[in-house]
């Protein structure tokens, strides 16, 4: 489930958002300062970020490119009609959608949906980065125990079973310890 975290100085601003963003699927957390919700980000799971300019206690501008920057999550920034521009040219960034307000409904959900499918987008990118990274180690340790079962006529359990203890003994991944056998066993 995707969590977002909605920041407005006016409470009113909480049940308006959710009406028009229409985001069934998601948890939402509401906190009236950047301080309170800074709180929220560090503990951590929250997905993405809404701030209605200005926060309580700043404009919200700053506080949005720093935490898109710091917890790497994309953020709503809406701000009022007459610094639109100043705001979007200010905050040129993929990872930050900016609103003016006030604004309509259709809008409103457009921007939430944008907003959630970068989620969407983050969380596949990081799976699919997870994975990649496990099939690189998952062909590392293959590499090893062809060599072992070549070098040392092993079966394919007595190369595993030996990369899992030898790098059980000397405390290091099983991917180093595949790494350190091709090295030495390279032809």
């Amino acid at each position: 489930m995707t969590t977002v975290l909605v920041v407005s100085s006016s409470v009113k601003f909480f049940g308006q958002f959710r009406a028009a963003a229409e985001l069934d699927n998601c948890e939402i957390l509401t906190a009236t300062s950047m301080s309170e919700a800074k709180k929220y980000l560090m503990l951590g799971g929250i997905h993405a970020v809404v701030i209605n300019c200005p926060v309580s206690d700043g404009f919200g501008f700053d506080e949005a490119a720093q935490t898109a920057d710091t917890y790497e999550t994309p953020i709503l920034l809406f701000v009022r009609q007459e610094i639109f521009a100043d705001v979007s040219a200010k905050l040129k960034r993929q990872d930050i959608i900016i609103l003016q307000k006030p604004n309509d409904r259709e809008h409103i959900r457009a921007a939430a949906e944008t907003l959630i499918s970068q989620v969407s987008f983050a969380k596949k990118s990081a799976y699919e980065s997870a994975l990649d990274e496990k099939l690189n180690e998952l062909k590392i340790i293959s590499r090893a125990k062809i060599l072992l079962m070549r070098q040392f006529s092993m079966s394919e359990a007595q190369a595993h079973r030996y990369i899992e203890k030898s790098a059980m003994d000397n405390g290091r991944t099983k991917k180093a310890t595949a790494q350190g056998i091709i090295k030495a066993y390279r032809n």
